[in-house]
């Protein structure tokens, strides 16, 4: 386990207590953010891999999203 974050080690602990105290102390605008940044930095200590998969799943979903609220105001906009 050389430099995996894994959830019952120290390093974790560590890890989390600071993202917690991030997340309480940044105004809500910001909050998703920390937690972005969290998670890509768990994600990393397994592997650059696994980070580029999640940050690939991030990009589809957010572009997936965006398109689904396009249609869903286009919808809308027709049916009033």
């Amino acid at each position: 386990s050389k430099g995996r974050m894994e959830f019952t080690s120290i390093i974790f602990a560590i890890f989390y207590s600071i993202i917690f105290l991030l997340y309480g102390c940044v105004p809500d605008k910001n909050r998703k953010i920390i937690l972005l940044a969290a998670n890509l930095i768990f994600y990393v200590s397994f592997g650059i891999k696994y980070a580029l998969v999640l940050f690939a799943v991030i990009v589809f979903s957010f572009f997936v999203a965006t398109i689904v609220e396009r249609k869903r105001k286009k919808y809308y906009f027709g049916i009033s």
